[in-house]
């Protein structure tokens, strides 16, 4: 008599046998490894680049084309896609679906081809290549913060750090990535009147200063 005909005649043999494959899935089901946020690799790479000063077409020319040039040469590559705007290249690099040895080492490999490449052929004013791993961690963030007010500007920015300093300090936060925190600029504005003005003061006490000379001799 087969498994199957003792199972049907005999009940209470099926029922234990019943009981006996639940509890294990219950058992593998609470056993089983659980992330709230789990991070995910899509197998895609960034490549940010900053060129201080430079236009669109200069970042292009000098930056993006060069680093692509050398990245295409990687292998299990599915796209590559770049944006050159004033002061900045972004590349961003799909690679096929591969192993994840493998993806780690074609990593390596691209981060070496972008170093030789910033050493050899980049601008030497240009910055040294980030290059991220764009996976669900830091390409889709869990929350956003917006900080806006009638406040000057530099109070928003020291606010904002703030803010960003106490998120970092929370447990179970990562990384705060923040933008438009940068650094503070003076600029000084010369109007004509005031140029008129000096220009006075200074003819005045040159042209003083000699007559007085005069005087003395």
């Amino acid at each position: 008599m087969s498994l199957y005909a003792r199972l049907i005649t005999n009940h209470p043999l099926a029922n234990v046998s019943f009981v006996v494959i639940l509890l294990l899935g219950v058992l593998g089901y609470l056993n089983l490894p659980r992330e709230q946020d789990p991070e995910i690799n899509f197998n895609w790479l960034v490549v940010n680049t900053v060129l201080p000063g430079a236009s669109a077409e200069d970042v292009e020319k000098k930056v993006t084309d060069p680093l692509e040039e050398a990245i295409r040469t990687l292998p299990d590559i599915r796209f590559v896609s770049s944006t050159s705007r004033d002061n900045s290249s972004v590349i961003l690099v799909r690679f096929r679906e591969i192993s994840e040895r493998q993806f780690d080492k074609r990593v390596t490999d691209l981060r070496r081809l972008v170093q030789n490449k910033y050493n050899s052929d980049l601008p030497d004013d240009a910055k040294e290549p980030d290059v991220q791993e764009l996976t669900t961690s830091n390409g889709f963030p869990t929350a956003m913060v917006l900080l806006t007010g009638p406040a000057s500007d530099e109070r928003l920015r020291r606010t904002a750090r703030q803010i960003k300093d106490d998120l970092e300090r929370l447990p179970g936060v990562d990384r705060v990535l923040a933008t438009g925190l940068g650094d503070p600029e003076l600029r000084m504005g010369l109007t004509i009147a005031f140029l008129v003005i000096s220009m006075f003061f200074v003819y005045r006490s040159f042209y003083g200063m000699r007559i007085k000379e005069g005087a003395e001799a």
